[in-house]
């Protein structure tokens, strides 16, 4: 995932999983400015950029990418960890390569939902699309390629 060119987002409830250079990535000076504000107690977030409640897991690359960029006032890394309850673990979803995207029983991503105070938004008790039932099924179809 990378957020760039000035994104401003409030992001929850996501999981990145299996990319092949990093899970989560930040770039350009703007987006870094949309997520950092001097004047908030000393300097810390803004909130005109957040990701909370989020998962990250790419065992076979690096979980952020880092740009080359000179002055920004925080990591990538650094920015995940100042967010509110974002993990770095494995999902364990059923089967990541048949699609099947349901979280197993033990997964930290069950009960560790923190859904938005908006009744724009259901409520549920875990992380990512999935809880306990996989409602894509019977209306999608998943490309091989």
């Amino acid at each position: 995932m990378l957020l760039r060119e000035g994104t401003g987002a409030w992001i929850s409830s996501m999981i990145v999983a299996n990319f092949g250079e990093a899970c989560f990535a930040i770039d350009h000076a703007a987006t870094f400015g949309n997520a950092w504000d001097d004047q908030v107690m000393s300097g810390g977030l803004s909130g005109a950029l957040a990701v909370n409640n989020s998962l990250l897991f790419c065992p076979d690359s690096a979980n952020f990418a880092e740009p080359e960029l000179a002055d920004m006032p925080f990591t990538v890394e650094g920015f995940w960890s100042l967010n509110a309850n974002n993990l770095l673990a494995d999902p364990m979803l059923t089967d990541l390569s048949a699609r099947a995207l349901v979280p197993v029983a033990a997964s930290v991503v069950v009960g560790a939902g923190d859904t938005p105070d908006d009744s724009f938004f259901e409520q549920t008790d875990y992380i990512g699309a999935f809880g306990d039932t996989d409602w894509t099924a019977g209306w999608t179809n998943w490309d091989a390629n």
